[in-house]
């Protein structure tokens, strides 16, 4: 019961703007469905009233940078510049 209480104090801020739409926009993200998280992310930066509107956009151009294929598999190469 206090865990019900506790997750409906937290969830009106998630559902005000698209706030909700970046969650499940990373979500997606995070299983590698580019294109759902893409149009969630787009949905959500479009509604507005973010909580962390950087994060939105970070996430949308990993998102579409992903998509692309750009960094799919391919590793990271670092060279130290002595």
């Amino acid at each position: 019961m206090k865990k019900s209480i506790a997750y409906s104090r937290t969830l009106p801020p998630l559902l005000d703007g698209g706030n909700l739409e970046i969650l499940l926009g990373e979500y997606h993200l995070h299983k590698m469905e580019w294109g759902e998280a893409r149009q969630l992310l787009e949905a959500g930066i479009e509604k507005g009233n973010l909580t962390d509107p950087a994060l939105a956009r970070k996430l949308l151009r990993k998102a579409i940078r992903d998509m692309s294929g750009e960094r799919v598999n391919k590793p990271r190469v670092w060279v130290a510049d002595w």
